[in-house]
């Protein structure tokens, strides 16, 4: 895929990203957002590794001071993204418009009938 074409024709850009991974029973040493605050400095076992320089770091989403990656988790990722493809609007459909008795739920895969008690619930 050709960066430059694609940036050009259709106003979009490609941010690189990372996904370090979380480690919890490392080896005693110092996270890269602390190194020069030294009222916080101190050795700790657990953090977030950059997948290509393995600098530590205590959180996420950060950008690595070695190789200016941005290291996010998924989750966050998800979460900062979701509202960029929204759902459609739900519509109701009305009893009358049902073809048939047979039909299925799409939100709970149960059959769809006309009667009464399935009305009500």
């Amino acid at each position: 895929m050709c960066t430059s074409c694609c940036n050009t024709h259709h106003g979009t850009s490609l941010v690189k990203m990372g996904f370090p991974p979380h480690v919890t029973d490392g080896p005693l040493s110092l996270c890269q957002c602390h190194v020069e605050d030294k009222t916080k400095s101190e050795l700790t076992t657990h953090g977030f590794t950059c997948p290509t320089c393995a600098s530590k770091y205590c959180e996420v989403p950060v950008e690595c001071k070695i190789c200016s990656l941005t290291l996010v988790c998924a989750p966050h990722l998800a979460r900062s993204y979701h509202h960029l493809f929204p759902l459609d609007q739900f519509t109701e459909t009305p009893t009358e418009d049902l073809i048939d008795d047979t039909m299925v739920c799409g939100g709970c895969a149960k059959n769809v009938c006309k009667s009464e008690t399935c009305l009500q619930m």
